[in-house]
């Protein structure tokens, strides 16, 4: 006899979900991408059912991540890398293009079988400026708040101002925006003044940045 299955509660659920930071973020940064087209692009550690996918469509993606991964598909080509290892990211030429989208807020906390260290986030973000050419475009997003904090080994948040100083040293910003608590995105706001900032009353945004390197 064959199983029956019931399924009772779809009628009232809707089509999906379009908000939130995974959604925004990933369009938001594949748009910004797709306008300036790069020959190749390269990704430390960003989805990849979601953003990267979004980039294979149209472009050769080049994946670093401290995790191992298996894929076929098409434009999606992988190599394992802990980003804080200086030495392992001095043997990779420069790059002209590169993301890096809700992952520097885990550097250094263990989760995902890297090292412990405190400055991991800063250690990973100084490799990753090291990786690009002069001129070249970095796309950025991470958890921010007026609240900086560390929750345990899950991830950092960041004030967005505190971090914004930290990316002038080696980048130029070109473009500021967010996804707030309420799960919508956020066009042309401006985390370098100061009274932006912190009116910023968000517990757990997403900030998102793209960077021209010095």
């Amino acid at each position: 006899m064959k199983k029956r299955v019931y399924v009772y509660t779809d009628f009232s659920s809707t089509a999906g979900t379009a908000s939130g930071h995974y959604f925004h973020q990933d369009l938001y940064m594949a748009r910004k991408i797709f306008e300036n087209m790069p020959k190749e692009h390269y990704d430390l550690g960003s989805r990849i059912d979601g953003f990267i996918a979004h980039l294979a469509v149209f472009l050769s993606v080049q994946v670093f991540d401290i995790r191992n991964l298996t894929t076929s598909a098409k434009n999606i080509h992988f190599r394992q890398l802990d980003i804080m290892d200086v030495e392992a990211v001095s043997q990779i030429p420069k790059v002209s293009s590169l993301s890096c989208l809700h992952t520097i807020e885990h550097f250094g906390l263990g989760r995902y079988g890297d090292e412990i260290n405190f400055d991991g986030w800063y250690v990973g973000l100084k490799n990753l400026a090291s990786l690009l050419e002069v001129g070249g475009l970095f796309y950025l997003s991470t958890p921010i708040s007026h609240d900086q904090r560390i929750e345990f080994n899950a991830h950092r948040v960041f004030d967005p101002l505190y971090l914004s100083n930290i990316l002038l040293e080696d980048f130029d910003i070109l473009e500021m925006a967010m996804v707030g608590d309420d799960g919508e995105l956020r066009i042309h706001v401006d985390f370098t003044n100061a009274n932006n900032s912190s009116a910023i009353l968000d517990r757990y945004a997403c900030g998102l940045w793209v960077l021209r390197k010095k």
